[in-house]
């Protein structure tokens, strides 16, 4: 059975304070800091009161990540809104890909729906699923809570959690130190071109060190 560690605990309260009055909360939690965790430490409870939750995932092979994480909280009554899995519409919670779920959007409306990587919310399938569940409850969870093109998530989420930082986490001893190398900005001044890119068997001598 997983146990939350206290800042874990305190997200967890913020999070739930905010729904008082928010339909959409975002977390902002570095990578290491537990944000499924979190969402399953939520979704446990949430389910135990009879409400039925969705967690949405953005790629294939989170869907095996989160259902072992879900079993290790204790949450063993789930199935799958995902290809080539198992669905039960009798299960309280759904582990969702997004892929499928924007293509079984159903009348029956989920209570909450947690979306994992939710800094993609803005994509066009993602905002498809969230308007037609537009009643329910939202949490979002991302690492890096920006879009590309620079725009915030004001629109889809009314309320913004932050987590520890990752200086406070390494301090705390929650994740490890890191040294971070990066490579020298390779010299290609010297290489010749053919049809207009650059000849491979040069490029290889350079790119090779």
């Amino acid at each position: 059975m997983l146990t939350l560690r206290d800042y874990q605990l305190d997200i967890v309260k913020n999070i739930r304070k905010s729904l008082e009055t928010n339909k959409s909360v975002l977390l902002q939690l570095p990578t290491g800091g537990g944000k499924t965790a979190i969402a399953s430490y939520i979704i446990l409870n949430t389910a135990k009161r009879g409400n039925v939750v969705y967690f949405v995932c953005h790629r294939q092979e989170l869907i095996d990540q989160t259902a072992r994480t879900f079993k290790n909280i204790g949450i063993d009554y789930f199935s799958f809104i995902a290809a080539g899995y198992d669905y039960d519409p009798k299960c309280p919670v759904q582990i969702c890909s997004i892929g499928s779920l924007k293509n079984r959007l159903i009348d029956k409306k989920p209570d909450l729906i947690i979306w994992d990587e939710a800094h993609h919310i803005s994509a066009s399938g993602w905002a498809k699923v969230k308007q037609h569940f537009s009643n329910s409850y939202h949490v979002g969870l991302s690492a890096t809570p920006r879009r590309l093109d620079g725009k915030g998530l004001g629109e889809h989420f009314s309320d913004l959690i932050q987590g520890p930082t990752v200086e406070w986490l390494i301090d705390n001893k929650f994740l490890s130190n890191y040294d971070a190398y990066c490579p020298n900005t390779p010299d290609l001044s010297a290489l010749h071109t053919r049809m207009g890119d650059y000849v491979k068997s040069e490029l290889n001598l350079v790119m090779d060190k």
